[in-house]
């Protein structure tokens, strides 16, 4: 079995460090990009040490990290506002999402607009038009429909 390519926004964050963490004990995983403003250019484990042996890859910096043949995943853990700039260039490349922010919580452009208003100031989202294909990553809720998503907000 061919283990799923995951690129990861993100990664020098805390959370995207933690989403490393867990992904690292996944047997059928295989991180192949860390995308991130800070460390860029640097070994991850020059960021996190603790990974030493178990992730040696560069972290790629990203204004410039070409997506293309790099994964199957995406992990957004930044913050409101970037996975929502940059899904439909991943979605057309046939990769599915997973964002960790607010950005695809919500099925329509007038929900997200309370959302940001009360989060950090009022703002239209940057792709309305794939806001009703987002399912939101309860599977309490939507367990069915996870299965089958292509971009999921948490």
């Amino acid at each position: 079995m061919s283990k799923t390519k995951i690129v990861i926004y993100g990664a020098g964050g805390y959370g995207g460090v933690g989403l490393v963490e867990n992904l690292l004990c996944h047997p059928n995983v295989e991180i192949t990009a860390l995308v991130s403003r800070e460390g860029a250019g640097e070994a991850y484990t020059k960021l996190y040490p603790h990974l030493k042996g178990r992730l040696d890859l560069i972290v790629e910096h990203a204004e410039t990290f070409d997506p293309k043949g790099k994964g199957e995943f995406v992990f957004f853990s930044t913050p409101d506002g970037v996975g929502q700039s940059l899904a439909p260039t991943y979605l057309k490349l046939g990769y599915k999402i997973i964002d960790f922010s607010g950005d695809f919580r919500f099925n329509s452009p007038s929900l997200f607009k309370a959302y940001s208003s009360w989060q950090q100031g009022e703002m239209d989202h940057l792709c309305p038009d794939v806001l009703d294909t987002s399912v939101y990553g309860s599977p309490e809720w939507n367990r069915e429909s996870l299965s089958k998503a292509k971009l999921v907000g948490n």
